[in-house]
């Protein structure tokens, strides 16, 4: 699980809508909001039957067994690569760092 979900997030796409910024100008409005595709994370979703394959499984047991854990991991995980960055940043000494 873990290795498919790591592998999910080097491997994974920038977002088509957002281009991997997690937000969308909204043009009616002009707010910046949360890109509906991605759900803020940056990164193009992947399917379920590939979320499947990288797990070695058949996609009905990754459907019923798999899916809500691997969802659960792959949030904290990304939750993690996003406070690592924060971290880093930091430690630079950028001021951006929040």
């Amino acid at each position: 699980l873990a290795k498919a979900i790591i592998g999910e997030l080097v491997d994974g796409e920038g977002c088509k809508v957002c281009r991997g910024t997690g937000s969308v100008h909204m043009e009616t409005t002009g707010q910046l909001t949360t890109c509906w595709h991605c759900k803020g994370t940056g990164a193009e979703p992947e399917p379920q039957r590939a979320r499947a394959r990288r797990m070695g499984v058949h996609h009905k047991s990754y459907d019923e067994t798999w899916c809500r854990p691997y969802k659960w991991v792959y949030s904290e995980v990304f939750a993690a690569t996003i406070d690592a960055a924060r971290q880093f940043k930091r430690a630079l000494g950028r001021r951006d760092a929040a």
